[in-house]
């Protein structure tokens, strides 16, 4: 995950920027403008201008 500013909350275990932000992982490409993780359920919320891209795995 890549923004220049990150809002972190360690007791809530959560996440937030109202700044551009872009998540890569092995096969997926996600960028958009804000947004609000919640680390305990492992949910991410992308805000707008949201672009993405995945790829299946393949074996």
């Amino acid at each position: 995950m890549s923004t220049d500013f990150l809002e972190i909350d360690p007791q809530n275990e959560t996440l937030q920027t109202n700044r551009p932000v872009t998540l890569v992982t092995s096969n997926l490409q996600q960028s958009s403008i804000g947004m609000f993780a919640d680390l305990k359920i492992d949910e991410f919320v992308f805000h707008r201008d949201i672009r993405g891209h995945y790829e299946q795995a393949t074996n």
